[in-house]
């Protein structure tokens, strides 16, 4: 898939996601439409409104990241506009950036209100994205090298005051051992929890450990279950911890289901 596909495939997700969050209406057809030029050769209007699109890597935006994170944006259409994301994932304004680009770029055809914007940017929750479960607690869904990079730049900036704990794990598939690497090499965790899932493509709780290695900070161990790990992390935090679950979507599904269960706080 080359730039402009890519583009394409981006901006029918962001047009998607203003859709879910009651932004606009109406453009099933649109989003269809687009999703279905990847397949195909694309005629000079729609690549000129994907390349339009594309500048949204260059856009300038600004952002405050606490537990929220308010965030600017200069477009075309609009002006330099503010919205506010309830999330601290810093990765969430480049996603925002780019469901404003998509508005930015379509300007009179579907006009949205400034107003409409910001409520709908303001009520956005997106699950098993830096998705705080339980106060500091936070589910991400990483499981790929880009995605894990995003969830260390947004782990770096958290402002704990007290310990990291990590629960991992992986399915086989993945790049598991570049994956643990740079959690490694991070040195942002002082206990990282590796389990086997349920998914029958999940790593072993050996191959898992063979993965991290030696750790250059804090202590590595290993579970045969998500709940026995999430079990051992839970009960061992301290005023001051943040606790991340992250490296696989099946892994998100599993603690979720398990902290229904037993009620953690």
């Amino acid at each position: 898939m080359n730039s402009i596909q890519k583009s394409i495939k981006y901006f029918a997700m962001g047009l998607a996601i203003l859709l879910a969050l009651g932004i606009i209406g109406g453009i099933t057809t649109i989003i269809y439409g687009i999703y279905h030029m990847i397949d195909r050769k694309l005629s000079p209007t729609e690549m000129a409104v994907c390349e339009q699109v594309a500048v949204c890597e260059t856009t300038a935006f600004t952002y405050e990241m606490t537990e929220e994170i308010d965030f600017s944006f200069d477009t075309r259409y609009y002006g330099y506009i503010k919205c506010l994301l309830k999330t601290c994932a810093s990765y969430q304004t480049e996603n925002a950036a780019l469901a404003l680009r998509a508005l930015d770029v379509l300007g009179d055809r579907l006009p949205v209100s400034e107003k409409a914007l910001a409520f709908g940017m303001a009520r956005a929750h997106w699950q098993g994205r830096m998705d705080e479960v339980v106060p500091d607690v936070f589910i991400d869904g990483a499981h790929n090298e880009d995605g894990i990079l995003a969830f260390l730049d947004t782990v770096r900036r958290d402002g704990c005051r007290g310990r990291r704990l990590l629960l991992f794990s992986a399915v086989r598939e993945k790049q598991y051992r570049e994956i643990a690497g740079l959690i490694r090499n991070e040195e942002l965790f002082d206990r990282i929890y590796l389990t086997k899932m349920q998914n029958t493509r999940s790593l072993s709780r050996q191959e898992l450990q063979e993965a991290f290695g030696a750790p250059k900070k804090g202590v590595v161990c290993g579970f045969d279950s998500t709940g026995e790990a999430l079990q051992a992390m839970m009960g061992s935090r301290r005023p001051g911890d943040k606790a991340y679950i992250a490296g696989s979507l099946y892994l998100a599904g599993e603690v979720i289901d398990d902290i229904k269960r037993n009620r953690y706080d």
